[in-house]
């Protein structure tokens, strides 16, 4: 289900995300263990974190990393999202189904996909 985020930029998510945690920047800088002076940089839009950076943040704020990456590439994420009606077939199609390994099988294939997509997005082809 995709949900209205109204934040416009990845500097914008991962502040939102401290403040949720109360997590001061330095706090985050420690967690990550890198230094303090790049993660202020993130928070402030100057440069988005690379590969390693990212999966740094998922695992200091216990965040799946493609939350993270969705939100530095700045996927849509809003309920007027092109793709709502398309994700509302696949949901009906998998109702008719009825069958929890092709569930899975579904989950794993559209997972794999966004990963292809986050990582096109982000160059890394």
């Amino acid at each position: 289900m995709l949900i209205y985020c109204p934040m416009t930029s990845f500097s914008d998510w991962i502040n939102a995300k401290l403040a949720e945690r109360d997590i001061s920047p330095a706090e985050l800088a420690r967690l990550m263990d890198i230094d303090s002076g790049v993660v202020s940089r993130i928070l402030r839009g100057e440069r988005k974190p690379g590969n390693l950076t990212i999966v740094k943040i998922a695992k200091a704020l216990h965040i799946p990393p493609e939350d993270v990456f969705r939100a530095v590439v700045e996927l849509p994420q809003t309920a007027d999202d092109p793709l709502t009606d398309k994700h509302k077939q696949i949901t009906e199609m998998l109702k008719d189904v009825d069958d929890p390994e092709a569930d899975d099988l579904v989950i794993a294939m559209l997972h794999q996909r966004l990963k292809q997509k986050i990582k096109q997005k982000l160059h890394l082809k």
